[in-house]
């Protein structure tokens, strides 16, 4: 976009685009916060509301930032992929987010754990610390000193996050006597 009132219309819109990773932690909070029925229903108001959202504050603000560029938009011919072309991207694609899982997420989860594990006292860890630190940014809004740390970590990539949270909350652990339990149950 050329024109600075196009641009500015598109910033105000873009925190309500809905996006993979909005998804992730809707997913979450809504399984944790709501029973399995609830859910999905919870997860479907919240996108239907957000793109609502969008629409509003695109028609509020479309008067005030109004743009003389015409809107065009050049579409390639379409072509239906062959099973090799198919293949080869979605191998690319695996690949690509194991090395970001396997390097990125995997360090960040890994210093979270850290940080909630190593002592910084009597009784409290080096989370419960920066929580204490961040206590008059966090308490107003409701947010538990513990979570400082997964919110500081969302802060540096939002793919960390959800795995902050098992983390913090022993989910991972909870999960891995789960697997083991049906593991063992499943031997001959």
């Amino acid at each position: 976009m050329r024109e600075r009132n196009q641009r500015l219309l598109s910033m105000l819109i873009i925190p309500f685009s809905l996006c993979s990773a909005r998804l992730q932690v809707v997913v979450f909070f809504a399984g944790v916060l709501f029973t399995p029925h609830q859910a999905p229903w919870v997860l479907t108001s919240l996108y239907a509301l957000s793109f609502l959202v969008a629409m509003f504050s695109a028609r509020v603000f479309k008067d005030r930032y109004q743009g003389s560029e015409a809107f065009l938009l050049e579409v390639p011919p379409y072509r239906l992929p062959s099973l090799r072309q198919m293949l080869a991207r979605a191998v690319t694609e695996v690949r690509a987010f194991l090395e970001l899982a396997s390097t990125f997420i995997l360090m960040g989860v890994v210093l979270v754990w850290l940080v909630s594990h190593i002592p910084a006292g009597e009784h409290r860890t080096l989370a419960n610390a920066m929580g204490d630190v961040l206590a008059p940014v966090l308490d107003p809004i409701g947010i538990q000193h513990e979570l400082a740390v997964a919110l500081l970590f969302g802060f540096v990539a939002k793919e960390i996050l959800l795995g902050s949270l098992a983390v913090i909350y022993g989910v991972s652990e909870a999960l891995g006597r789960r697997w083991y339990s049906i593991w063992i149950g499943c031997r001959p």
